[in-house]
């Protein structure tokens, strides 16, 4: 065996190698000593006696045995079983069970030992210097261009992809584990065993480095545990300047890529310590606690039990600084291990329960089940229970076993021992009901300030946060095309209520004697026109007469001379008369012939002559006087009913004209519509002025938030138990430190779906989700913000405290509520 003596924070230990089963353990000075009496010779009750007198304390029979027991448990006492199965042969190359299943590939420590040698720069500072340089520098690379990197994140997401995903995780793994065994080596510890693992069904690499428990120094063991997740954030640190380097259409900025996302994300998950990773051994090492994921288990399975009266009092060994460290890390796993199960119950195991298929849900869970066989056997077995594979090394932990009793006090002696919290508490016990779902922040009264005309923004009188009151001025709108047509429409309207008035009145004597002379005016000119007519008739009758006498004269004339021809053309012809005598008679005739002409036509010229212009003047005086007539009827009998409802009806119209008018005058003045406090931002407010507005557009937002009022999402699985009146206490992100107090004032009637971004669906509208998507109701509370702490919009947290319930009543409502209720129908 190998033995290496340790101070740590407990005092002495023994760290204990054994090379048949390359298992280590951890003694402290009592076990040791012990251990180191058990020669095969030495009678027990001669070790427990020298072990009494070194120590100064009781050592009981029963824990020795106890002690002893599991010493040949382990195989570190030689006995006739131990000799055979070192004779049968030493381990195998598949260890484990089926949730933890080591394949051993080969014996690395040759290949080490080779490697050492020529990996001696990566021990020196100055290569920690260098690769912390290129950590920072890459570090500050990715920061700085984050938005190109996960713009580049898609070409990751190929089926081509996957083969070199697989290649490049086989690279970085085994450097990750190299490294942790040349450390080991380097430190001058041994590195045996290489191989694969099977961790929970899920393939990796490991390299067995428990030789670094052998190392007294705190800081060797440390750095073994920090060698692998370094050295690949150094592999990291070279792929980020390569990716930010390199162009990125070549294969080398592609593959740095993948290096780059898969060494970040491996590095970062392989740093949390709640799983067995390095973290967690880092984290382990800095607290000198072996074990520590078991023994926080324990220790808070142990307070369970307390708290439900089945478990003994806890080991008054453990120091107060262990006490919390296994509480808060117990806490944490437990609650990081039972989450991931729960996650995978309630997404994948989802699918199943919606799709009726029991066999394949109850499968899962036993398989489940068969994982966490050993967790829960670590919260709620028993000390001696068996080792988990995992752990680090077998620790003789004093809460265990205790082979030496400390002499009791005098304060000790006789009293009674401390019985456990009674299981009636459970029934008894009442604690309070409380309902817990984000909120957001609404002001009680939320107005708009809207333009009732349109126009252009003259001046806002207001800023953000000015505190106004109802009916209070806003803002003013430009009102010059309004006040122009107000003053064409008063003038309109006054002509025509003038006309109106005169309607009424009627005419006055002046305008009857008037209009009688302008009667008597047209009778004098139709009169006169008559007259001339008349005149005009007989002068044209006596030239009419006239012209008859001088026709038959000229036709007396035109005979004689046609008869004085006759007879001369027949002188002629006798040759009786002269030629001359002839002319002068044909002359003569023709003359008289002309003379009858004329005296014909002036006949015809005073025929057609009838008189138009008099007898047109005639009638233009006569309808001249009828007029006049009509006009002095129309004054003598007054205005007409129609005629004065026409006008009335275009008064009305231009009464309603100037009333629009005014009123448009009014809207010009934008005033707030309620009290409250300005929201719109100062820039939208400045940024209004000289701006042109339409019916209803938007000015300004005036909020009441002296009191406001909060929107609290209650998921529908939660709901149970909220009443109105019930007190609700609120804490808004923003102020952390304050609390804010009210009461339920409503309820929806409705419970609403889930929109895809998660948030709730408006109020008044139907989501159309199906029965088994997630559903919330909202639940309204009002809060008093006279110091006008709480803003429109913001969000927080808040608690409904629904009364007290028992205890037992609280812990059945949160199971019946882990369970689908599509669970139920199964049965």
């Amino acid at each position: 065996m190998t033995i290496r003596q340790q101070q740590t924070v407990k005092g002495t230990s023994f760290v204990i190698k054994d090379p048949v089963s390359g298992q280590y353990f951890r003694f402290r000075e009592t076990e040791q000593f012990i251990a180191r009496q058990l020669d095969g010779e030495t009678p027990l009750e001669v070790v427990r006696q020298r072990t009494e007198e070194k120590f100064q304390g009781t050592l009981a029979a029963g824990s020795l045995d106890s002690f002893i027991k599991r010493l040949e448990k382990t195989g570190l006492l030689e006995t006739e079983e131990t000799t055979k199965k070192e004779r049968a042969g030493g381990r195998g190359r598949l260890r484990g069970s089926p949730l933890y299943l080591r394949f051993k590939v080969f014996d690395p420590d040759k290949l080490f030992d080779s490697l050492i040698r020529r990996a001696r720069f990566f021990f020196t500072p100055h290569f920690m210097v260098l690769s912390a340089a290129l950590i920072l520098v890459a570090v500050a690379t990715t920061i700085a261009n984050w938005s190109e990197f996960t713009q580049s994140l898609p070409r990751l997401y190929r089926l081509s992809t996957i083969p070199l995903f697989m290649a490049m995780i086989l690279l970085i793994v085994s450097a990750h584990e190299f490294a942790h065994g040349l450390t080991c080596k380097h430190f001058g510890g041994e590195v045996h065993e290489i191989g694969f693992l099977l961790l929970y069904f899920q393939p990796a690499f490991y390299c067995n480095v428990s030789d670094a428990w052998l190392f007294p120094e705190k800081s060797k063991r440390f750095w073994v545990s920090f060698a692998g997740p370094y050295f690949e954030l150094c592999l990291w640190a070279v792929a980020a300047l390569a990716w930010r380097l390199t162009d990125g259409e070549t294969w080398i900025n592609y593959l740095a890529l993948i290096v780059m996302t898969l060494s970040g994300f491996k590095t970062l998950f392989n740093f949390q310590p709640f799983l067995k990773l390095d973290g967690y051994y880092l984290l382990s090492d800095y607290l000198e606690i072996p074990n520590l994921r078991r023994k926080s288990f324990r220790y808070v399975g142990r307070l369970i039990e307390r708290l439900f009266g089945f478990a003994r009092p806890i080991a008054e060994e453990v120091s107060r600084r262990e006490q919390w460290i296994y509480l808060v890390y117990g806490l944490v796993a437990t609650v990081t291990s039972f989450s991931i199960v729960g996650y995978i119950l309630v997404t994948a195991g989802g699918y199943l329960v919606e799709g009726h298929q029991p066999m394949v849900v109850l499968l899962s869970t036993s398989l489940l089940a068969f994982k966490f066989r050993r967790r829960f056997r670590r919260l709620f077995g028993k000390g001696s229970a068996a080792p988990d594979p995992l752990d680090d090394f077998e620790d003789f932990d004093p809460s265990d076993t205790g082979p030496l009793a400390e002499p009791a006090g005098p304060e000790s002696a006789g009293t009674e021992p401390t019985k456990p919290p009674s299981r009636r508490f459970l029934f008894l016990g009442r604690l309070q009901l409380r309902v817990v779902g984000p909120f957001n922040i609404l002001p009680r009264e939320n107005a708009d300030v809207r333009a009732t005309v349109e126009g252009i923004v003259e001046k806002i009188y207001v800023d953000e946060g000015d505190q106004v009151k109802e009916g209070e001025v806003i803002a003013r709108l430009s009102d010059l095309t309004q006040r122009a047509e107000l003053q064409k429409v008063e003038g309109d309207l006054e002509a025509k209520r003038a006309r109106l008035k005169m309607l009424l009145v009627g005419p006055r004597p002046e305008e009857v004697e008037v209009a009688r002379k302008a009667v008597e005016t047209a009778g004098t000119k139709r009169q006169q026109a008559l007259n001339l007519y008349l005149q005009a008739k007989r002068a044209r009758d006596e030239r009419l007469a006239l012209n008859e006498t001088t026709i038959k004269k000229a036709e007396e004339r035109l005979q004689f001379a046609e008869k004085n021809l006759k007879i001369y053309q027949t002188l002629v012809e006798e040759g009786l008369g002269a030629r001359k005598l002839l002319d002068e008679a044909a002359e003569l005739f023709a003359v008289r012939k002309r003379e009858l002409e004329e005296a014909r036509a002036q006949g015809q010229v005073l025929l057609a002559e009838d008189l138009a212009e008099v007898r047109k003047d005639v009638a233009v005086t006569e309808k001249e006087m009828k007029e006049a007539e009509g006009k002095l009827q129309v004054l003598l009998a007054g205005s007409r009913r129609e005629e004065i409802q026409a006008l009335q009806g275009e008064i009305n119209r231009s009464e309603a004209e100037q009333a629009f008018l005014r009123q448009q005058l009014a809207g010009s003045l934008v005033v707030s519509p309620a009290t409250g406090i300005v929201a719109t931002p100062s820039r939208a407010l400045q940024e209004m002025n000289y701006h042109f507005v339409k019916v209803g557009d938007l000015i300004a937002k005036v909020d009441d938030v002296k009191t406001v009022t909060a929107q609290i999402i209650i998921s529908e699985k939660e709901f149970d138990g909220v009443r109105v009146g019930e007190k609700v206490v609120l804490r808004a992100r923003a102020y952390p430190n304050e609390t804010f107090y009210g009461t339920v004032t409503s309820i929806a009637t409705t419970a609403q779906g889930e929109s895809s971004g998660g948030e709730p669906a408006l109020a008044g509208m139907s989501s159309g989700n199906p029965a088994s998507a997630n559903k919330t109701i909202v639940v309204a509370t009002q809060s008093d913000n006279r110091l006008l702490l709480l803003k429109p919009e913001m969000t927080g947290q808040a608690k409904i405290f629904c009364g007290p319930r028992r205890i037992v009543d609280l812990i059945t409502r949160r199971v019946a509520r882990t369970f689908k209720v599509e669970f139920w129908s199964w049965w």
